[in-house]
């Protein structure tokens, strides 16, 4: 992965990986202090909690603003950076990629797409800047919405976008 400590050396602002495992990822990748935009995509699954990779991001890349997490196979008990503006969040392991809470205080658009289970419980912390969140959850049984924290937390947002599909909803019963 020579490629990316050459581009961390040239201050790019943008980066997309595709990778095996986060730590296959070369050290460099979390101390950059011109890193706007990360766009990872992690396969594999490994059994730990995963907000390691985030915490050395949020303190590493101190610039970073939009973060993609895209087929990333991770339990995240925390998502929390300063100065982030847009997190997109997608998935479509069943099994696995949950998030707890999500702390960004700047933040003004979400992204969170996946199954309901994984996402239902997650909690929103100090976001005053939120304006658009999109939040699509799907393929899940069993969801009880009335219980679930995401859909409260975002309740009052300026631009919301509700979507799913194949979701039974325990409050029908």
């Amino acid at each position: 992965m020579t490629w990316i400590l050459y581009a961390i050396k040239c201050n790019a602002k943008v980066i997309e990986i595709d990778v095996i495992d986060y730590e296959r990822l070369p050290q460099c990748m979390f101390n950059s202090a011109s890193l706007e935009e990360l766009n990872l995509c992690i396969i594999s699954r490994i059994d730990k909690d995963d907000s390691d990779i985030l915490k050395k991001l949020a303190f590493g890349c101190p610039a970073l603003e939009d973060l993609y997490l895209n087929e990333c196979n991770m339990d995240i008990r925390v998502v929390s950076f300063p100065k982030l503006k847009y997190l997109n969040i997608r998935s479509e392991a069943v099994e696995h990629t949950w998030v707890e809470s999500i702390r960004a205080p700047n933040l003004v658009s979400l992204v969170l797409d996946g199954c309901a289970q994984f996402f239902g419980e997650t909690s929103l912390e100090k976001m005053p800047s939120l304006m658009r969140a999109a939040i699509s959850l799907w393929s899940c049984y069993c969801f009880d919405a009335e219980k679930c924290n995401l859909l409260r937390a975002v309740a009052n947002i300026q631009n919301l976008e509700l979507s799913g599909s194949k979701i039974l909803l325990n409050a029908l019963y």
